[in-house]
């Protein structure tokens, strides 16, 4: 048990013992002088007091706010976490979007250039048979053409043989055709229609 400050106080002065009794002016002298410390003690325990007791407040403070921060530190991990997870599930669901909408097309693709081969193929065999038919044809006009050309060119010959086998014809002139002075019957008509 603590010893209170009175005994404290006390204990530490003595008085001088009279005959009647202590001497009063030496008691009353220490009781105003303890007096004074008591209550100097009492303001200072006081201070003391509303100190600790401010301060206790404000732990109590800080430990709200250390403990509203940490719950808002948890909440915002917590939202953080859920927003890369939900960006994670969209750029997921995105990627897996355009691979298949990708794979997609390239499926498309694929099966058009396969369609066109085939439609290319399919040409270049209609462009062999007609080559081929109009190479056929050609051939068979040229060979006509040939054909035709030497049969002309060996009627040409057998005319050209009868044609020099043939005697060489005499064309009569008249006597009057040319007059003596050179005239031509021509000239002698161009001069009566020019007159």
């Amino acid at each position: 048990m603590k010893p209170k400050v009175q005994e404290i106080v006390m204990g530490a002065r003595s008085f001088e013992i009279t005959r009647q009794g202590y001497n009063t002016v030496q008691v009353e002298e220490f009781l105003a002088e303890a007096r004074e410390d008591l209550y100097t003690l009492e303001a200072e325990n006081h201070k003391l007091r509303e100190t600790a007791q401010g301060f206790q407040e404000d732990m109590e403070r800080y430990r709200e706010r250390e403990y509203a921060i940490g719950q808002a530190l948890v909440m915002a991990h917590k939202n953080a976490e859920d927003i890369v997870n939900d960006a994670k599930q969209k750029a997921a669901c995105l990627l897996t979007e355009a691979q298949s909408g990708l794979q997609a097309q390239v499926d498309t693709l694929r099966q058009e250039a396969g369609l066109l081969e085939s439609q290319v193929d399919a040409l270049r065999q209609e462009y062999r048979a007609v080559q081929e038919k109009h190479a056929a044809a050609l051939g068979e006009h040229i060979r006509i053409f040939e054909s035709v050309l030497t049969s002309l060119k060996t009627e040409q010959d057998a005319y050209l043989s009868e044609a020099q086998a043939l005697p060489e014809p005499e064309i009569p002139m008249p006597e009057d055709a040319f007059s003596p002075a050179g005239d031509s019957p021509l000239d002698h008509d161009f001069e009566t229609q020019a007159a």
